[in-house]
């Protein structure tokens, strides 16, 4: 068994730099799509969108494909569902899709980090 301090995955990288994104979003998001098709990313067509309103409570939705549709089945085991985050999931087109709202981001990545 790895000890907890081998746990830990570097996500490091390049520093990003707002300056340097190209105006057109398009653009943009086509340059870190070939990036992550090209660096064998496990899901490069994998998407996030998050939002956050007044209060602080943060609203996600991730659709990903054909390497999570196996813990489909699982899904409403592993899933929180508390006084801090509610959270449920779909299939679509060959793709799963979570959305989750929390009341904080806490609670969020605490809830993701399970998934």
């Amino acid at each position: 068994m790895k000890g907890i301090q081998n746990l830990r995955v570097d996500y490091s990288g390049e520093i990003v730099d707002l300056k340097s994104f190209d105006k057109d979003p398009i653009n943009e998001f086509k340059s870190w799509f070939e990036f992550a098709k090209n660096n064998e990313v496990i899901e490069p067509n994998a998407k996030v969108l998050s939002t956050l309103n007044n209060n602080s409570a943060v609203a996600t939705i991730i659709i990903v494909g054909n390497k999570f549709l196996n813990n489909f089945n699982n899904l409403s085991e592993t899933l929180t569902n508390n006084e801090n985050t509610t959270s449920n999931y779909s299939q679509w087109d060959n793709k799963l899709i979570l959305r989750l709202l929390s009341k904080d981001s806490y609670n969020l990545k605490f809830a993701i980090d399970k998934i």
